[in-house]
């Protein structure tokens, strides 16, 4: 064998090697399809209402489709204020030392959380629906 075939078998060997069958075209075109389709599946929902809980307990629940408006929370360490309206919630005070719930920001999607663990506060949006936990106390059911 010379060397000039042996380059060339190399060369083929190699090119087999990269070149798509046509079931992996098929494979690779229902794996592009299934990730686009996700996109559509995810899409997160608006909520309409806002809860919060102070050391565990509601202690307050409020409608987020009017104007925005201002609230002040009592807990352990002091008044949280909370502005909440126009489809959103968010801290714009509170008396904790790293304002971590602060800079998170305004929150709208159901089940998204404002979490402040100084002052034991929980600010959790849920649709007009359902709640976070119901009023017999029961998170969910499982079979």
């Amino acid at each position: 064998m010379t060397a000039q075939s042996e380059n060339y078998l190399i060369s083929a060997v190699i090119l087999q090697m990269i070149l798509l069958r046509p079931l992996d075209i098929v494979l690779l075109v229902i794996i592009a399809v299934a990730a686009a389709g996700s996109f559509f599946l995810m899409e997160k929902k608006v909520g309409s209402r806002a809860e919060i809980y102070v050391d565990n307990r509601k202690t307050a629940s409020f409608n987020l489709d009017g104007p925005v408006q201002l609230k002040d929370i009592t807990t352990k360490i002091g008044q949280v204020r909370v502005k909440y309206g126009n489809g959103c919630v968010q801290v714009t005070r509170s008396p904790c030392p790293q304002k971590i719930c602060i800079r998170q920001g305004a929150i709208s999607h159901i089940y998204e959380n404002i979490i402040c663990l100084p002052a034991q506060l929980q600010i959790v949006i849920v649709n007009e629906t359902n709640s976070l936990k119901s009023a017999d106390g029961i998170d969910a059911i499982s079979h």
